[in-house]
């Protein structure tokens, strides 16, 4: 069964622009034009239906704790690795049913 994942709030309870909103994608290496790095590149959905849909838990939760591979953020200040959306709290969900492809006559 497909999985999406959902973002809540930040882990210090702070709510965000992505608070309430589904995954599609995520860029960890993103940097801006001018060089700049605030944890990568998010995008999010309202509809459950724009998802991206992982193929189980434990895939969807790896992108979650997905960080950059670039040498100059892939560890934080104190050495651990840099894993920026594990900043949020997040749930794994069903990913919503297909619509039906059938036409009614």
């Amino acid at each position: 069964m497909s999985v999406v994942l959902l973002f809540h709030e930040r882990s210090d309870g702070q709510r965000t622009e992505h608070s309430g909103r589904y995954f599609v994608s995520y860029q960890p290496t993103h940097h801006w034009a001018n060089g700049d790095y605030d944890g990568g590149l998010l995008v999010t959905a309202a509809d459950a239906r724009e998802a991206f849909q992982f193929a189980d838990a434990e895939a969807a939760l790896l992108a979650w704790k997905r960080g950059p591979s670039c040498r100059c953020h892939c560890f934080r200040p104190d050495g651990r690795p840099n894993r920026p959306l594990t900043a949020y709290t997040v749930s794994v969900e069903p990913a919503p049913a297909a619509a039906s492809m059938e036409t009614k006559a």
